[in-house]
Order: C-alpha cells, then structure tokens, then sequence
C-alpha cells in the first residue's frame, strides 16, 4: 500500500493479534491500543506513522500525534489526505 491512509479506530488491520509485527515500540502500542477509547491511526506507504483523534475546536477537525517522535512524517501528505476524508470524520 503505497500513501497515506487514516484507520479508524478498531479498524480490522489493526485487531491482528501480532501487534508486535505492526509497531514494535512498547510506548506507541500503548498509544495506539488502550483499555478505552482507541485513537485511529495514520499509516504512510503501509506503515503507522502517528495516531489521530477528532477534535471539533481544531483548526484540522482533527489531532494527530506521532508514533515516534524522531521519525518525521510528511506532513503535506497527510494533511492532503485529511482534506479529501474531512467530511467522513
């Protein structure tokens, strides 16, 4: 898969049991799957880059936090995606 894509939260790909494969990080799989409340998630070129929640006073409708911080993600990119998906948030 190849660009940016938003996951809602408990999206299929993102019930696969082998967590692990798809965010190896502790910290961001606490992020992405908690106890209540799951954030969707952003995948870029197939991989998640940043969670996002909808946010009615945003400026974007929408808050997206990376996964990890000293990775950048293209912002252009997903903002573009963002403004082609805004009216299904």
């Amino acid at each position: 898969m190849t660009g940016v894509r938003f996951l809602p939260p408990y999206d299929p790909y993102l019930l696969d049991r082998d967590r692990d494969l798809l965010v190896p990080q502790r910290a961001a799989q606490r992020t992405v799957w908690r106890a209540s409340g799951n954030p969707g998630v952003v995948l870029v070129d197939g991989e998640p880059v940043a969670t996002w929640r909808s946010r009615k006073h945003s400026p974007a409708g929408v808050s997206i936090v990376p996964l990890d911080l000293a990775a950048p993600v293209d912002e252009g990119a997903v903002m573009e995606e963002l403004a082609g998906i805004r009216d299904l948030l």
